[in-house]
């Protein structure tokens, strides 16, 4: 079975009922697991490992390594590099975030920039 480690930050849960959960590890250790109806903070890796276990929760990504998100603006000829991406879908959902946060149309800008991992 896989068990939470502390070079993974932050990924996905799935209970029994199907509900999908939330995990972070923060740096002092600790582990907040959240979804829509629930919250648990614990002080280290272990009692949330045990909690995970002890309630048939599913550790859906668990990612070893995560990428850089590399935007390249092809009407600015800009390029801007996001870390800690998972895979394209996260990078593209990202990029739309901070389009919507900055009131900007994502449709607007989506021929003039490329998204590449590295």
């Amino acid at each position: 079975m896989k068990t939470l480690n502390s070079q993974i930050k932050e990924g996905i849960l799935e209970t029994k009922d199907g509900e999908i959960l939330n995990y972070r590890v923060y740096s002092d250790g600790g582990v907040k697991i959240e979804g829509e109806n629930m919250r648990k903070d614990f002080a280290n890796l272990a009692l949330a490992s045990k909690y995970i276990t002890s309630n048939n929760i599913k550790i859906i990504n668990l990612e070893t390594k995560t990428k850089t998100a590399v935007y390249y603006n092809q009407a600015k000829q800009e390029t801007y590099e996001l870390a800690g991406i998972n895979n394209m879908q996260h990078a593209y959902d990202l990029y739309e975030f901070v389009c919507r946060r900055n009131n900007w149309n994502p449709k607007m800008f989506t021929h003039d920039v490329i998204i590449k991992l590295k």
